[in-house]
Parts: C-alpha cells; structure tokens; sequence
C-alpha cells in the first residue's frame, strides 16, 4: 500500500494489488489493524501529506503528488481526517 500513495486506490483496487479478494482485505484489516481498508490507506496519504507539506511543498504540490482531484478538496480532506488546516503542517508551523 505504501507504494501506491501517490494513487487514489479503491478497496477492489487495494484487494487486487495484493492478490486477494475484496472480503478477505476487509476481513484481514478488520481482525489485525483494527480498521477499514480505506480508512487505512487514507490514513497512510494522510501521513504522507503531512510529511511532504512539512518537507515546504505547496498545497498544489502536494494535492497533485497524492492525486487528489483539487487542492480545495485535499484541504478539505486533511482537514476532516487531521482536524487542522494543510497551513498547520507547513515547516516551521507544527507545534
């Protein structure tokens, strides 16, 4: 999963990167982290983000580096997953 950040992947795209079918990625997932595959996998981008904004990229940078479909929506997404702004995560910002 890690290797595909960079990509917005469903769950069946998730299951077949894996080699296994869609219930067995929920069931797995469900038994050993304790949550979904997409809330997973979003977590992971979420991380990412974080990291690459830390790092000084843009909003715009990193929007289009995790393929979110705009900038606006990406804040949007960080804000709802994070519960603070892109802004807050900029270098030299993180408190």
């Amino acid at each position: 999963m890690k290797a595909h950040l960079q990509e917005n992947l469903s769950v069946p795209q998730l299951a077949r990167l894996q080699t296994v079918s869609e219930s067995t990625l929920k069931h797995i997932f469900a038994e050993f982290a304790g949550m979904g595959v997409k809330k997973y996998y979003t977590a992971l981008r979420m991380k990412e983000a974080q990291r690459l904004l830390f790092m000084g990229n843009s909003v715009e940078e990193v929007s289009d580096a995790l393929s979110f479909s705009s900038p606006s929506y990406f804040c949007w997404a960080v804000k709802r997953e994070t519960g603070k702004p892109p802004s807050f995560f900029h270098q030299g910002k993180h408190r």
